[in-house]
């Protein structure tokens, strides 16, 4: 039983301390496939590949890039980050170099 709500927990939960907390090795797996642009159902496809128990749903992989995004973003709104990227894409290029050797 399951204190309050006097359901039954599934057989399939029994044993996991956190239902859909995912393990510290499946967090540093998930954020290293984030980097690499990893859809979030393929993400989800490994995690369960390699446990067969597992229980992870496809939200619990949305927050947990969600999460992992905003600490690689900092405090910053993510369409500050975007903006960053962009003019640090813009000064990186050919293009603006050559314009301000020109204005030189």
């Amino acid at each position: 039983m399951c204190g309050v709500h006097k359901n039954k927990v599934s057989e399939t939960l029994l044993g996991y301390v956190h239902v859909g907390c995912l393990s510290s090795e499946e967090k540093t797996m998930l954020s290293q496939m984030t980097k690499n642009m990893v859809k979030p159902s393929q993400i989800l496809l490994t995690i369960k590949d390699q446990d067969h128990k597992n229980v992870t749903t496809i939200k619990i992989v949305y927050n947990e890039r969600q999460r992992y995004q905003r600490e690689q973003r900092g405090p910053i709104s993510e369409v500050q980050h975007l903006l960053n990227l962009m003019i640090t894409m813009y000064i990186g290029s050919e293009e603006w170099t050559l314009k301000m050797l020109s204005k030189l």
